[in-house]
């Protein structure tokens, strides 16, 4: 259990490793800060949802709601709307401090990454829960989580810098509700979600990576 929750924080030190390489001592109160937006957000999301109906699985369509109401839009709303707020009090603050690579900051970039680092650490709070609660979820859920949630979060970072992130926001819901209805299916098609997780990080997140070292 404890390699478990050691395992759990894997992704979230090595991304916040990469971003220290890159923002250094002046990115630590940015890391702070997106620690409190991803831990706001899944203690947001769960008083919302002991507010909803705990649906009955038995049921048809029942999981339809729960993934994609009770999980996807809950989640992704509470990340949308502390992005918001972040960034409406801190967007001129941070452009003035933090530099990336060249010396001048790129923001869309600088907000993606910051917003992907908050949802690393939702991805790893949450699977350390469901680690606690459920044993051997651990490895079901380490990498496609942390790559769905870090991929939204950055969608959401760069949107809400750009256009106040309406866009982005409905992209992010499609792109967790997806994933969510694919790994709640039989095996077949959970793998499929896992392989879906995957390809999202290659399309939206790693080009975003990328564009560091430009």
């Amino acid at each position: 259990m404890v390699l478990s929750l050691i395992l759990a924080f894997l992704p979230l030190v090595l991304y916040g490793g990469f971003l220290w390489q890159v923002w250094g001592k002046r990115g630590f109160p940015l890391l702070l800060m997106a620690t409190g937006l991803g831990g706001g957000a899944l203690l947001g999301s769960a008083l919302l949802q002991e507010l909803l109906p705990v649906p009955d699985l038995s049921v048809p369509w029942s999981m339809l709601y729960e993934k994609l109401i009770r999980s996807a839009l809950i989640e992704e709303l509470m990340r949308y709307l502390l992005t918001l707020l972040i960034v409406t009090q801190k967007k001129d603050t941070w452009r003035k401090q933090v530099f990336i690579g060249t010396g001048e900051v790129q923001n869309f970039l600088f907000w993606g990454l910051w917003g992907a680092f908050g949802g690393l650490v939702f991805a790893t709070l949450e699977t350390i829960l469901y680690t606690l609660r459920f044993s051997g979820s651990l490895w079901v859920r380490l990498l496609p989580t942390s790559l769905i949630h870090g991929t939204c979060g950055a969608l959401i970072g760069k949107g809400v810098y750009k256009e106040k992130g309406r866009g982005s926001f409905i992209f992010a819901l499609a792109i967790h509700g997806l994933y969510n209805v694919l790994v709640g299916l039989p095996f077949f098609f959970s793998a499929i979600g896992v392989i879906f997780a995957v390809l999202v990080f290659f399309v939206f997140w790693l080009p975003l990576l990328k564009e560091v070292k430009k």
